[in-house]
This record gives C-alpha cells, structure tokens and sequence, in this order.
C-alpha cells in the first residue's frame, strides 16, 4: 500500500498503543476505503504469530486469525501533537514490507481531536451535514426531543450543506447517537421525500473536555445532492416534526429502514416487505386481541381447559402419548388471541387506502389472496421454481406493500389530508400504479384507474408534482 496507490493522501507520522500497551512507531494512511495504519513493532502479540531464533512465523489456524483481526481501539498522537482514536482496527495478516511495517490495521472509523475507549463511550452531543441543500429546508429554531433519548435539536449548516445538531440531555453512548439519533434522522429524509436515505458528509461529536471532534465513517461513494422531493416537500419537513419523530423511528424500528431499503432478489425483497406489514401492525397495534372482552388471563385459563380436553378426546380415540398430545394442541392454541394475517393486514392498509387509493390495485380481496399466497410460499417454501408466471405477482406485491409501509409510518406523523395531496402530486406514486397493471395482474380499471376514479385530478401530476421519477 504505497502513495502511489493513494496519491492524494500522504503518510503522517505518529506513535500509537492500545489501552496499557507501549507506544509504537508508525505510519498512517488515509486511504479510499477508510484507513492503513502500519506499525514499527507489534501493540499486541497475535495468536498466529510464532517467534523462534529471532524468526517470525505466520499460522494459518482459522481461531487464531479470526481472534487477530478482531476489531481493537488504538490510540495515536501524530507529529504534529494531535490526537486519533482507530475504533475499528483490524489486524491484517503478515508484515507489509512497502509500507515498512510489522504490524498493519486497516479500518473505516476514526475520531480526530480525542481519545475514547470505543463507540460505546459516552459523549454529549453529535452534529452533522447531509447532501442536502441548506436552501430546500427550513430549520431554524431549537427543538425539544422527547423520548428515550432526551435532547435538543438545532439545524447545523456545513459548506452550504443542511445538517442537525443534537444534543443529548445525558451523556449518552455515541454508537447510540450515531444509530438511534443520526441514521434515524436520515430514515425519516428518506420516507419524506421518497428518495435514498442520505448518508453524513461531516459528522463531528462533542466531548466537554475537548469539545467537537470530527467522526469519521467509512467514505461513501459520492452522493447526489438532494434538492427536490418525489413526495412531501422538503420545505415542509421542520424540526418540530424531526423531533416528534426521533421516538417514533425507536418504536417502530428496523421497519423505516426496511421501507427505504433499495431494490434486491425479488423473492428476498417480498418476503422482507410482508414480513414488514405484520410487524408495523404489531407495533402501531400491541393491544389487538381477538377476545378483547375477556382477560388475558381468562383466555389462558379457556385454552388450557381446551387442550386438556382436545388431549383426553385424542385419548378416546386410541391416542396413548398424551403429553405429545398436549404439546401439540398447546404449539396450535398460542397464538388463539391474536389477529391473523388476514386481519393485520386489513386494519393497516385501510388507512393507507384512504390516502392512496389503487395502492392495492382496484380490489382489496385480490391484493390480500397475491400477499398471502407469497407470504406462505416464501415462509414455507413451497415453490419449487420461479419464472416468468411468478415474477409478475411478486413484482406487485413489493411495489405495492413498500408504498404501503412508507405511508402507513407516515401516516404517524402527517395528516392524511396533506398525505393525500402529496400523493395526488406524485409522480412516483403515479408510475408505480401504472407499472403494476402492466403485469395485467388485475382487469379494469386497474390501479391507476382506482386511483383517478377516487378523484386525484390528473393536472396535479402533469403539472404541479414535485419531480418525474421513472
């Protein structure tokens, strides 16, 4: 690894130590999948290596090198008194001769300004820019953030860039912050606009004793920068609704994220999005119960008196093994008082259809019997080959049940009077109910049709969307 490889990066000299260990001699380099940093002599001895007469072996046992190149905080002060922390250093195998060194870690996380023990450290607060035009959104003032990670939010503006400032009302671990406060944030961007959920340019956190100190991720590939919306606008994105969200996105997790989830292998990606719609219900709707007018408690006590009765009318018929009897009876009886498939689905796409008519094509039973049939054959396995005959109906279901899942989480944050007018203007919205009736799944009108029958005027999207996504 040489600067050849890396021409716009130059080494930086240092010395670097894990906690309680010696400082080491070395080299850093930025490189463009994080960093390499190259040792004069080992920071620890590895499992694989073997000194003998001044020789040193490499071993080649599976344990020993995977115990190597576990991720290890290092700590470093370059020649210019400035401090690193490599918070995810793995070793590489064998000494690297061109880069001069013993010992190499590469890795994508480093904190510039500090020394911290690792991500699980507590720190203050965190801020950071998107590729997102400071002049699209309208943050201004500070916000309260209620919920399980308590702060402040502020707008933060970078090199032209809109960006957030959190901070937190406790110190509060920064793999926290960057999981459940920044990704979170970047979630939300993502439902609203319909777009890729952007990735920081800057992330910088804040330490009292060294104030803020520049975190950097593994580099991206460049990003385009975010300027209009295929759905909500932008403008109306403030950050009294960013603050409400924060605690919705950690009840309603990893389903944000599965919304905004790019296209994979049609079968993975259907049985990821179904699978989705059962689990929003469940979290929107914990308290659904079948025999709602009757106890937990008393439902317990009813199946129980069931089983027994189920396993003595097996025994009546020549059954010898009762317990396995009740075992099974038992497995088939758990989930009594709870809704059905069939039924999570209804209640959650209901709302949605109010909004979004035609999301489900022109006839709500026909969409219910393609997601089941999937559901089942995924979940089961019960197809033995995929085609041209299948691709189709899988192709609706995802279409349709990851519009389904973005609007019904958006649902929680937005009226359905302005949710229903985005979607009037969108286009996006627009070419995916046309795209699936051209898989003729359904007949007339189709889900297009669906949709301007309930009354979306056509000039809205012809004229006044936000953006033609194709």
């Amino acid at each position: 690894m040489t600067d050849e490889v890396f021409p716009e990066h130059k080494a930086e000299a240092g010395v670097f130590w894990i906690r309680d260990g010696k400082e080491i001699a070395g080299t850093l380099k930025y490189t463009e999948e994080g960093y390499a940093l190259g040792l004069s002599d080992f920071c620890f001895m590895p499992k694989q290596v073997e000194i003998s007469d001044g020789a040193i072996r490499y071993g080649v046992a599976p344990d020993q090198i995977a115990a190597d190149f576990s991720a290890r905080v290092i700590f470093g002060r370059l020649s210019d008194g400035s401090l690193i922390t490599f918070l995810d250093a793995h070793m590489q195998p064998g000494p690297d001769f061109t880069f001069h060194s013993r010992q190499l870690f590469e890795g994508h996380r480093r904190l510039h300004g500090a020394h911290i023990s690792g991500e699980d450290e507590e720190v203050e607060g965190i801020r950071w820019s998107w590729p997102v035009s400071a002049s699209t959104v309208n943050w201004t003032t500070e916000t309260e953030v209620a919920g399980p990670i308590p702060g402040q939010l502020a707008p933060w503006e970078h090199d032209r860039n809109a960006g957030l400032t959190f901070m937190a009302g406790t110190p509060t671990p920064l793999e926290v912050l960057t999981q459940n406060v920044q990704s979170s944030a970047a979630q939300l961007i993502g439902l609203w606009t319909r777009k890729e959920a952007p990735m920081p340019l800057v992330t910088e956190i804040f330490l009292v004793e060294h104030g803020w100190c520049s975190y950097v991720h593994k580099e991206e590939e460049e990003q385009k920068l975010l300027r209009s919306s295929a759905l909500l606008p932008l403008g109306k994105l403030g950050l009294e609704q960013m603050a409400s969200w924060l605690p919705l996105a950690a009840k309603l997790e990893p389903f944000p994220y599965i919304a905004n989830l790019q296209p994979t292998v049609v079968q993975v990606e259907a049985q990821v999005l179904l699978t989705a719609l059962e689990g929003l219900h469940r979290r929107l709707h914990s308290n659904e119960r079948p025999f709602h007018e009757v106890s937990v408690r008393g439902v317990e006590r009813a199946m129980k008196a069931a089983r027994l009765a189920g396993a003595q009318a097996l025994a009546n018929e020549g059954l010898t093994d009762q317990s396995a009897a009740e075992k099974v009876l038992r497995d088939a009886l758990s989930h009594v008082d709870q809704p059905s498939y069939h039924e999570r689905l209804v209640q959650l796409v209901n709302p949605v259809l109010e909004v979004a008519p035609g999301v489900c094509g022109p006839e709500l039973e026909s969409w219910l019997a393609i997601v089941k049939k999937i559901r089942n054959d995924q979940s089961h396995q019960l197809l033995g080959t995929f085609g041209n005959a299948e691709l189709g109906p899988y192709f609706v279901a995802t279409t349709s049940c990851k519009w389904i899942l973005i609007l019904r989480i958006l649902l929680e944050m937005v009226s359905p009077e302005d949710l229903r007018e985005a979607v009037k203007k969108s286009q996006s919205f627009m070419y995916a109910l046309a795209n699936m009736d051209e898989e003729h799944i359904w007949g007339e009108p189709g889900a297009l049709g669906t949709f301007t029958a309930a009354g979306s005027d056509s000039s809205d999207h012809e004229n006044g969307g936000y953006e033609v996504d194709t």
